[in-house]
This record gives C-alpha cells, sequence and structure tokens, in this order.
C-alpha cells in the first residue's frame, strides 16, 4: 500500500488513453482512490477534498494536443519518500532537484502510462493539509 503524500493540486484533469490502466496505475503509485467512472472520465480522490479528474480521450490527434498542454503539479508532504517509491517501482522520474537559497524549494517530474509528465513539488508556499 502507497503512503499518499500529495496534500493538494494546481490542476483538475489529465487526459489518458485508458482509464482502466490509468485507475489501476493512479491507485497503486500515489494512493488516489476511485470516486465514479463511467466511459468518458474518472473522479479521482487525491486527498480529503482534492480530486483529479482522469478523462478518456480515444482521438489521438485531440489526445497529443492534450497531453503536450498538460500542466498538473501535485504539492507534496514527504518528498524524498515518494520520489524513491516511484523510481523503485520502475516509474520514469526526473532527478529530485533542490533550491534551498530562496524558499527551500524540491520538485522532480514522473510520467505517467500515457507520458503526461507531472510535477512533484514541496517547499514554502502557505500550502498545509
Amino acid at each position: 500500500m502507497y503512503n499518499n503524500f500529495i496534500i493538494n493540486t494546481t490542476v483538475s484533469g489529465i487526459t489518458v488513453a485508458d482509464l482502466d490502466i490509468a485507475i489501476e496505475w493512479y491507485s497503486k503509485h500515489l494512493g488516489m482512490k476511485l470516486l465514479a467512472r463511467n466511459p468518458y472520465f474518472a473522479t479521482m480522490q487525491v486527498s480529503p477534498g482534492q480530486i483529479v479528474f482522469l478523462r478518456n480521450n480515444q482521438n489521438e490527434k485531440d489526445r497529443k494536443i492534450q497531453i503536450l498542454c498538460t500542466d498538473l503539479c501535485f504539492v507534496v508532504t514527504e518528498i524524498e519518500e515518494l520520489y524513491n517509491q516511484l523510481k523503485n517501482n520502475s516509474v520514469r522520474v526526473t532527478d529530485l532537484e533542490v533550491n534551498d537559497e530562496d524558499m527551500n524549494w524540491k520538485w522532480f517530474y514522473f510520467y505517467d502510462p500515457d507520458g503526461n509528465c507531472i510535477n512533484v513539488w514541496t517547499g514554502t508556499s502557505g500550502w498545509t493539509r
């Protein structure tokens, strides 16, 4: 069972090619909980009061455009633990970056099965649980 370190999200939707695969992947790797599903989208609980929509898109042209425009950032608590968890489970991740000079920010990116590049971030920002 994965811990859910996400405390906030800045965008509410991700375009996916296969809802079943995406639901399983986001549940397994990020601890999201399926709240509702229909043929077009799934509602996933990130944390209490925070949801993300997984949008099913079978149109390849539209899917490519939307993937290029995906901008999703998860604000998390234990970034190093989540980073190691994803990396140890063969999820493609970038290096963990640190900026201690200004705000003690840390961040990395990972890729879901559809190639969406998702930012994970922690630092001084006013976000609280």
